[in-house]
Order: structure tokens, then sequence, then C-alpha cells
């Protein structure tokens, strides 16, 4: 796994943002442009934007970031309105946004892996679950499969096993249909024959039609024993994917608890808020805003983060303004272990905030003050 650093930010001639590789803030006030920044970045990497306000954007030369991927020096560029997005440095290539190629071209600059061998390699889903906006927190309801991506098992490989098994009982049950079917009229054809017993061909006929419906039953009752199999193949291949994950999970709790006991000491003694349930998002039904904030951003923290050959996490995180319904003290609990795990060279966290007041002037790496904000966006 290759950790993904974001060292530049080319807005345009005049303005760009130079990042470092632990902590950086972008600040300015609501409705100074701060998302839409946030978007740029996820625009020029070839994601999909929810909520796209790059129209507001006045540059007029391609915006690029200078990214480093482990031992690849490489410049991103895309101009606005364009589907091209150019790669240039230690790796050229010219792909399309959203496109195979793209998450190809991720997989081998991240060097993503899973332990289940499948076409679709979804490294496009794990750069995307970097960023992380309130409008992501709000729309977060239902059970993320992009963490078990992460822990290197792409579950796209088991739902696409349960598609082909449902697709082949359905094709099975119509054939099952068929041969009661050609059952009933081998029936009606023999009673027909039996009033032809002078016939000699009567005999030859019966048998024929006898060893044509052996030959129907026979490749049923063969689809339903391959059934079985992939059936078994199935739950076989569940049991090994629940079994790779718990024990990823296992690895990796330490690192959600040590943060939850950091920011709310409460929620870390709570045996609801496991690692495992936090994934599957069983409790979240049950939880106030406030903590349902503060678990998200945990998970996000834990699975971002880098772990040398444990997950595919890409030691990188940018935010967008998501600590809104906490307290500050709160908030101040997040920045500083934020900073703390940035310390041990695991994570690149880039922030977009409005609220600042306690951030160090250190990790602010641009401000979006309102005469900036007029040069940059229209209004």
């Amino acid at each position: 796994m290759s950790r993904l650093i974001i060292r530049k930010l080319h807005i345009d001639e005049h303005n760009s943002i130079n990042f470092n590789d632990r902590v950086n803030y972008i600040i300015g006030s609501n409705g100074s442009g701060k998302t839409t920044l946030f978007h740029l970045i996820q625009y020029i990497l070839g994601l999909k934007i929810k909520a796209n306000r790059l129209t507001f954007l006045k540059t007029i030369d391609k915006p690029y970031l200078i990214c480093e991927f482990k031992n690849k020096k490489v410049k991103i560029s895309r101009a606005l309105n364009s589907n091209i997005i150019t790669f240039e440095g230690d790796i050229t290539r010219e792909v399309k946004a959203y496109s195979p190629e793209l998450n190809e071209l991720y997989t081998e600059l991240l060097d993503i892996s899973f332990i289940n061998s499948y076409e679709n390699n979804p490294s496009l889903d794990i750069l995307d679950f970097s960023f992380y906006s309130d409008l992501d927190f709000r729309k977060n309801n239902g059970k993320d499969e992009v963490y078990t991506k992460i822990l290197g098992y792409n579950s796209e490989y088991l739902d696409a096993i349960k598609r082909d098994i449902l697709k082949f009982q359905k094709e099975i049950h119509i054939e099952n249909q068929s041969l009661k079917l050609a059952e009933q009229y081998k029936q009606a054809v023999n009673k027909s024959l039996e009033k032809l017993n002078n016939d000699n061909s009567v005999g030859l006929f019966s048998n024929i039609l006898d060893s044509e419906f052996e030959k129907i039953k026979y490749q049923v009752l063969t689809n339903y024993e391959l059934l079985e199999n992939a059936q078994n193949a199935y739950r076989q291949e569940q049991k090994m994917s629940e079994a790779f994950i718990a024990e990823k999970l296992s690895a990796i709790e330490p690192f959600f608890n040590d943060i939850l006991k950091n920011i709310n000491f409460r929620l870390q003694k709570s045996p609801r808020f496991s690692l495992e349930s936090m994934t599957n998002q069983r409790e979240f039904s049950r939880m106030s805003f406030g903590e349902k904030s503060l678990l998200l951003f945990s998970l996000r923290l834990t699975f971002c983060r880098e772990y040398i050959e444990l997950t595919n996490g890409l030691g990188l995180l940018v935010t967008d303004d998501i600590f809104t319904v906490n307290d500050f003290d709160t908030e101040n609990m997040i920045h500083e272990k934020i900073i703390d795990i940035s310390k041990a060279g695991e994570i690149q966290y880039i922030g977009f905030t409005s609220r600042a007041n306690d951030i160090s002037r250190e990790h602010i790496v641009f401000d979006i003050s309102p005469w900036q904000g007029v040069r940059l966006f229209e209004r």
C-alpha cells in the first residue's frame, strides 16, 4: 500500500496552496468558498462531486495538484468542464474521469490489493472515502461497504456471486417447470399410443420420447447439483470473508478505541461502540446527532490512516466543516488527536473550517479572506 500525500493545489496564476505532510487547515467564513476548493481537489483527482460548486470558480488556467505516491511525484491537472485528467512527472498518462482506466491507474499508483480476485478493483471508492464533508455525514445512514474494501476484501465479489446464484435459481425454476410440462406431454402421448398398440412403430416412438425426456430430466438434476455446489461455495466464501474482516478489525480496533478515549471517554467505555458494530452501523439509529458525528469521524480517521501492509488506508483525510454539531471543547480534542496521529506519520490531514479560533497558526496554510474570495469566485 502506498501513501498519498497532496503537496500543492494550484488554483490560478495568483493563488495556490502548499501543504505539509501532517496537519493543514484552510480557514474562512461561511460562504467564502471553502467547499468550492474542497470540491476542486476532488474534481482534479477525478472523483464524483456530490454537490458541484465549481461553477463559482473564476480560474482561467488549468488547475492542478502536485501529489506523491510513495516514491513517485506526479502532477495531476484537469481543466474545468473537461473530462480528461492529465498525469505528468514520474508517470505520464491521460485518462477520462470516472473511467476504468483511471481506476486502474490509481490501483497501480497506490498499490491497492485485495485478498479476493475480482475485476472491479474499487480504488476510486477508497480514494473518495478520504474526502468527508458535512453532506456525507448527514447522508450516512446505511452500511458503508468501503470499510471492507479498505480492509482488503472487495465485497462486490461476494455480491456478484450472490446475484449469479439468484439468476441461476430463476433459470432452474423455469427449467423445472418445463420438465413438468414435458412429463405431462409424455404421459398424454403415451396414453394416445396405447390405443395404437397394433402399430409396429409405436414402441419405437415411445422409446424415443422416453429417451428425450430423460435427457431433459438429467440436465435439470445436473443444474440442481451445480446450484448446490455454487451455494456451498458462496457460504464458504462468506465465512472466509467474515473471518478475514474480523481479524483485520481486531488488528485496528485499538487505534479506534484510542481515538474515542481521547475525544470522548464515555463513548470508548461503552460496549455499544465496538469497531465491528460501528462499521455495520447497527447502533446509529439510537444515537444523538453529536454522538453519531464523533463516531463517524472516528471511523474515518481510523480507516484513512496508513497501516503499513495491514489495510488499504491511504494516509489521507480531507474534511469540510464537519464539526459544527460538536461543542468547542470536543472539537479541540479532535484537533489534538489529529495532530498526534499526523506526528506518527500515519496521516496527512487537510481540513476546511470556519471555526478557526483555537487552531494554531502553524497549521493554517490558507486563509480565504473576503478580498481573496472576490478574486477566486463568482458572486
